[in-house]
């Protein structure tokens, strides 16, 4: 029994290895772009009563500042 499920995990994390490579790819270029020297303007809208709001709004904050 304990054969089949160490046979069982070998094989699944030999499925599932291909597609682990291929998600560590990006898709998107994150590279912080220009705004020809001017500062950016992003809105944030609160689209109803969010609990986590302004913890999610500086993390966002954060992030964007972490790009650049």
């Amino acid at each position: 029994m304990k054969l089949k499920s160490k046979l069982l995990v070998f094989i699944s994390l030999f499925l599932i290895w291909p597609a682990a490579s291929f998600a560590a790819e990006p898709l998107f270029k994150v590279d912080p772009t220009t705004n020809n020297g001017e500062k950016w303007r992003i809105g944030y809208y609160e689209g109803g009563a969010y609990i986590n709001y302004q913890k999610q709004l500086t993390e966002t904050v954060k992030g964007l500042m972490q790009l650049g």
